[in-house]
């Protein structure tokens, strides 16, 4: 079922991008591309390592004590992002006028960081199907949300003539519209508590992590930032069509990494070597092959 997922992702993109190609310009793409590089830049620090600081403790604790944390996770996390996400923009905000970036800003920013915003909910939720093996839950969730998203990639693109705008709308309304859903599963998953020191501990756990990110992400999307400074957004768009064909092939692996995860904190909490290694060889074997 995990695999299904990425199977419907990567068929649907591959029918959505031919059109998508009809109907936006090359700068556009330009301009998408760019910003979901920005995106990539603050997901770290917009997660803040949690989903794995949760991993870290779900095998240790009971029911009860993994329902409170989640949701001081989820209510601290929130606070935390709608805060940094006005920081983060006037961060944009400073670096594309002292750059003199010569792409918009508005309403691109405020795009990529409320969906950063809404896309921990996602996460949040998907990673209790995981840990759970509830496979076709996790199957129908994904599945709902990718469809939702075509659906009005297309609308507001194809029909209404929004271009780069609607193409970088639809996932936020689309998350917008799985947000009930969300809310009605995370409440079976949490137990009301408010631990700030809690939320702390766990931040300062994490931190390690958010730091490791970024000896990654830099690496992996500062290609982006480089085209852009050559000012030329239709060659950025171009290289953002190709990358974005060639990461298709990413998703199996990355399927099988999101079904193996709780695997790999289960047996280290559990200490079980012999089943870290058999993990490891299951993840990274194929990943090595193709």
């Amino acid at each position: 079922m995990y695999f299904l997922g990425s199977i419907l992702q990567s068929v649907l993109a591959l029918i959505t991008q031919p059109i998508y190609s009809i109907h936006l310009s090359a700068d556009e793409f330009g301009i998408i591309g760019y910003f979901n590089a920005i995106k990539n830049v603050f997901t770290p620090l917009f997660i803040l390592g949690m989903t794995s600081v949760y991993l870290m403790h779900y095998f240790k604790q009971n029911e009860e004590d993994n329902k409170k944390m989640l949701f001081n996770i989820i209510f601290y996390l929130c606070l935390f992002n709608t805060g940094f996400l006005v920081i983060s923009y006037a961060g944009l905000y400073a670096y594309f006028s002292l750059l003199e970036v010569n792409i918009p800003l508005n309403p691109f920013g405020w795009f990529i960081l409320v969906t950063l915003v809404l896309d921990n909910i996602k996460s949040i939720v998907l990673i209790n199907f995981r840990v759970g093996k509830k496979a076709f839950s996790f199957f129908s969730f994904s599945a709902v949300y990718s469809v939702l998203n075509v659906i009005l990639g297309l609308l507001f693109v194809a029909v209404l003539k929004w271009g780069a705008e609607g193409r970088m709308l639809a996932p936020i309304i689309s998350a917008v519209l799985m947000l009930p859903a969300a809310i009605y599963i995370l409440k079976r998953y949490t137990t009301i508590n408010f631990n700030y020191n809690a939320f702390k501990k766990s931040a300062k756990l994490a931190m390690p992590l958010v730091l490791a990110a970024y000896a990654f992400v830099p690496i992996s999307n500062i290609d982006s930032f480089y085209l852009e400074r050559l000012d030329n957004i239709a060659e950025l768009g171009l290289y953002n069509i190709g990358i974005t064909i060639a990461g298709y092939a990413q998703l199996a692996y990355t399927a099988i990494a999101l079904a193996l995860e709780p695997d790999i904190f289960k047996s280290i909490a559990e200490k079980k070597i012999n089943n870290l290694r058999r993990v490891a060889l299951l993840m990274f074997v194929p990943y090595l092959i193709f």
